[in-house]
């Protein structure tokens, strides 16, 4: 029972720290949204032009995101959103009521069980606004190819476009183009979106600028086969998810079930697991059985994401 008990302990400490981690993240975003704020001001008529070091701090904040606020941000949740703060607290409750009720080790499954349910959460999300994302870059290549036709310059079509483009992509071509304002390259500020939200597409998108900005040439041309190339991938992604459907359902369904039946198990016969916890040929049968799943998991869904 000794190892169960910290095992529990380890467990509420994790907790701990993620809401800590979390309440970080939302002072940190309170000073960037202030020095956002300063910087807009900066940049309002009238203002005299916006001094470099701002903006060389609002892309340090950026840059400095720990992995638990780059999942964040992926997933289109704020650090300082209400429904992140609850699913954390509603977490910690039945970590505890599994403990008071149900004893040490229904506490840590549990415990584990809302760790991978809040990941799968948030990579969902971010999967849905990466999708979501790439299905908006040939209207926006489009609009911006237009502009450049009828004589507007790569950074002003840009900047135009971008407030008027939907969410989410709309929300990444916003903070690129205050960044631009704020005296960063307009390709840097590009990439550098893209890479925090993981979007490729948009990385690519922003190398072309770079290029059109730094040495000109046809470059609506080529955001206009690179909006031609996105659409033909789309296309064809949907043909392959409609025809590999049944298989990645089945990845799921083999990697989510003997964790669900397993839970299931010690939440109601919490006896039969504490018997076998505490007899050593169980205890490594156990431990087996879980590295087994781990394997098995990692495997799943790697073949569900090749699909």
């Amino acid at each position: 029972m000794n190892a169960l008990s910290l095992a529990c302990a380890a467990a509420a400490v994790i907790l701990l720290a993620s809401a800590l981690v979390l309440l970080a993240q939302r002072n940190a975003a309170a000073r960037a949204a202030a020095r956002l704020a300063f910087v807009e001001q900066r940049l309002a008529p009238g203002a005299p032009p916006a001094r470099r070091a701002p903006a060389q701090r609002l892309a340090e904040d950026i840059d400095r995101l720990p992995m638990v606020g780059g999942w964040l941000l992926r997933a289109g949740i704020a650090a300082d959103s209400r429904r992140l703060l609850w699913s954390v607290l509603v977490a910690m409750a039945a970590v505890v009521l599994a403990m008071l009720w149900l004893g040490s080790l229904a506490a840590a499954v549990v415990a584990v069980l809302c760790a991978v349910g809040g990941r799968f959460w948030l990579w969902l999300l971010a999967a849905r606004r990466e999708a979501r994302t790439i299905r908006q870059l040939p209207t926006f290549l489009d609009a911006l190819v237009r502009q450049m036709t009828i004589g507007t310059s790569l950074p002003s079509a840009f900047q135009q476009i971008a407030p008027n483009t939907d969410a989410p992509l709309g929300e990444m071509l916003a903070r690129a183009a205050r960044l631009s304002q704020a005296g960063i390259d307009l390709d840097v500020a590009v990439k550098q979106t893209a890479r925090h939200h993981g979007i490729e597409p948009l990385y690519v998108i922003g190398a072309v600028l770079g290029i059109a900005v730094r040495f000109g040439g046809r470059s609506d041309q080529v955001l206009d086969r690179i909006a031609g190339l996105l659409r033909d991938a789309e296309q064809a992604r949907d043909e392959l998810a409609a025809l590999s459907a049944e298989t990645r359902l089945s990845a799921w369904i083999l990697g989510l079930l003997p964790l669900g039946i397993g839970g299931f198990l010690v939440l109601y016969n919490n006896s039969l697991f504490v018997s076998m916890w505490a007899d050593p040929t169980g205890a490594r049968m156990l431990v087996g059985a879980a590295a087994l799943q781990a394997v098995g998991c990692i495997l799943l869904y790697r073949l569900a994401r090749s699909l």
